[in-house]
């Protein structure tokens, strides 16, 4: 770690609760700042690394944009809403880390106040609202308020204690504080009494996100009787176990079990804490219900890691769903009873496996992953634990996208893998622990809205002119998987969901050794041979990628409704083909209105002709505008409709 001070010490941080709270007495305040009238006079930023980091003032809180604003990121990872500070209607600073980018060393940006008069005061404490995301670099050792007396030598205390960025499963991880989350420093020892006091907030980073700062005061004794209650109990909303997949079918149902960091953030100590899960089907009843005991926690406890015993095994089939809510208790009254429980809703299905019920927003990988010279390329997906895979075949593949109208005619391939992990590393290491059962190709139209979910079924890998017969096995692990391979300096964007945080579920499974994943991700130019990694973008944003199993294979896609006889010959050649398709026609009588429609596997039309005087014939269709994969030409007649399978190779 860079020490930015010349001494340094651990803080008294009080960050959703007390770590100090002697001498509650009458509290007032001496000296604050909103910032309501921009950066204040006398006040300076700097970057001492030379990276051009600064600290600005936020000019139009409302429009989240403007001169020093940020933006809030509705469509990104760990999103937040405005700023909930005090007074962040009327301005607040902002050291926006993320706008940049990736740099050769940390910046180290400085906000540093002008000198404060603290001569009538023995105590000092000052109190600020902060929104503080990281995603590399945590805030301890990283983020600080330093407090100095001449400007020359300074004491560093840590503001708050967020690791970085949730980049994997270990429990904690968090990227951001609360929003208007509040920090009580005590800064007696170094301002008391003392009429020349200086504060300066110090944040060392690379590409994190930001930080803002408002509403900054100090007062004469301990405020943190004003801002934290005495008796407040919470059930973390960053680490509770969910389903194991948001959707499972009914053949494929086992049993999952409980586990939630619950938190006394309070003043006072609790007693006779209780955590309780309770789950009811989708008409209100109730089919499971257990506690955790765990007696007295002190305030300033987290109580972590605590796997509860009872599972459960969902007893409804096909259609039917389930809330499940953690809530805690003690004997006493909680004074902020929001963050008392934490629920969650899982479906059984007829045939989908999915970690997602809905898509709730997209997902990309920022430009900097790529040099200037790679290709923007990248692989996202699912991974799936089949436990009775027996009888069973794996059907289709569904996924949406997110800026079709930017990567209009990008080929996406579309891929099931097998997934081997025989070295019991979590990750995807080598091309042998990829075992690649099924294929198919996408053709983005450019006009596809994010929830226009598209479902493709699958083609053998050996021999693309066939539908895949892919038979499932017990006890396996099946990555649903889209890869983009593309020269054009733009991503493609995936429909996504941030509705669940898989990262409990993860760690409770690998604790008791029968691991479960929720997504797998690749982002390079190599990624065929690099290795996938089951983090993805933290679990708590997985993609909309899913897969659907039967008990047969699809072996033909054909319009049933009335089909024209066996007896009229339509044949396609060659097939596979290239540039250009001939259809041969061969029909008992001759038709007029004869319609001739090639769709995708997707089912979007691709080219539609019309012919009258149709009985023996020949037609030519060219396919150079068409990207490669399987395609199918309906051939529609008032006597009869035939639909036939071809392939594109390029």
């Amino acid at each position: 770690m860079k020490k930015i001070s010349t001494n340094l010490v651990q803080a008294l941080v009080v960050c959703a609760a007390l770590l100090s709270w002697s001498n509650l007495q009458a509290q007032s305040v001496f000296w604050s700042e909103n910032f309501s009238d921009g950066t204040p006079a006398g006040w300076s930023s700097e970057d001492v690394s030379g990276n051009g980091g600064e600290w600005t003032w936020c000019d139009d809180p409302e429009q989240s944009a403007g001169d020093g604003c940020v933006s809030f990121w509705d469509l990104y990872v760990d999103q937040h809403g405005d700023f909930t500070s005090t007074s962040a209607s009327d301005g607040f600073m902002v050291m926006d880390s993320d706008v940049l980018q990736a740099l050769p060393s940390n910046h180290i940006v400085q906000l540093t106040t002008d000198a404060i008069d603290c001569s009538a005061q023995t105590e000092v404490f000052v109190k600020f609202e902060s929104l503080l995301g990281v995603f590399d670099n945590p805030t301890l050792g990283f983020a600080f308020l330093n407090v100095s007396t001449d400007g020359t030598n300074w004491t560093s205390y840590d503001t708050y204690d967020i690791l970085p960025g949730n980049q994997g499963n270990e429990p904690g991880e968090i990227r951001w504080t609360e929003n208007g989350q509040v920090a009580v420093i005590d800064i007696s020892a170094q301002a008391g009494g003392e009429s020349t006091v200086y504060l300066q907030w110090s944040w060392e980073g690379n590409y994190e996100y930001y930080w803002l700062l408002d509403d900054v005061e100090l007062y004469d004794a301990d405020p943190a009787s004003i801002f934290f209650p005495s008796f407040d109990m919470s059930v973390n909303s960053n680490f509770f176990a969910v389903m194991l997949n948001a959707q499972t079918p009914a053949s494929q149902i086992e049993e999952f079990g409980f586990l939630a960091d619950i938190e006394n953030v309070g003043l006072e100590d609790a007693d006779n804490v209780n955590l309780n899960v309770n789950i009811l089907d989708n008409t209100g009843a109730e089919v499971f219900d257990t506690d955790l005991f765990y007696g007295m926690i002190t305030a300033d406890s987290l109580a972590e890691n605590q796997l509860i015993d009872a599972t459960f095994t969902p007893p409804g089939g096909a259609g039917s769903s389930y809330t499940a809510t953690y809530s805690v208790t003690f004997d006493g009254t909680d004074e902020n009873n929001a963050n008392d429980m934490q629920s969650f809703e899982f479906e059984i299905s007829d045939t989908t496996f999915a970690k997602d019920r809905g898509v709730t927003r997209a997902i990309i990988p920022a430009a900097s992953n790529w040099d200037d010279t790679e290709e923007y390329s990248w692989a996202y997906g699912n991974v799936f634990y089949v436990p009775n895979g027996d009888g069973y075949f794996a059907r289709t593949i569904t996924f949406g996208v997110s800026n079709a109208d930017e990567i209009v005619d990008r080929i996406l391939n579309i891929r099931f893998y097998e997934w081997d992990d025989a070295d019991a590393s979590g990750a995807a290491e080598t091309e042998e622990e990829r075992i690649l059962l099924g294929t198919a190709n996408y053709l983005v139209q450019g006009t596809e809205a994010i929830d226009d979910l598209i479902t493709l079924p699958l083609n053998d890998p050996t021999n693309i002119t066939q539908f895949a017969n892919i038979p499932l096995e017990n006890g396996k692990y099946y990555v649903a998987m889209i890869e983009s391979k593309t020269n054009n300096q733009v991503a493609t964007g995936l429909a996504a969901t941030d509705e669940y945080d898989y990262s409990a579920m993860i760690f409770r499974t690998g604790e008791l050794g029968d691991p479960r994943y929720a997504d797998m991700i690749a982002v390079d130019a190599n990624f065929e041979s690099d290795t996938w990694d089951v983090n993805g973008f933290g679990n708590d944003v997985v993609p909309v990628v899913r897969f659907s199993i039967g008990t047969e294979p699809i072996t033909e896609m054909v319009n049933t409704e009335d089909p024209l006889a066996a007896a009229n010959k339509i044949e396609l050649t060659p097939n596979p083909a290239s540039d250009f398709l001939t259809l041969n026609v061969d029909l008992v009588n001759m038709q007029d209105n004869v319609q001739i429609r090639i769709m995708d596997v997707a089912g979007r039309v691709i080219m539609e002709q019309n012919y009258d005087n149709v009985q023996l014939n020949s037609y030519d269709i060219d396919l150079s505008r068409m990207a490669a994969g399987s395609y199918f030409l309906n051939f529609i007649t008032e006597e009869g409709n035939r639909t036939e399978r071809f392939v594109i190779t390029k």
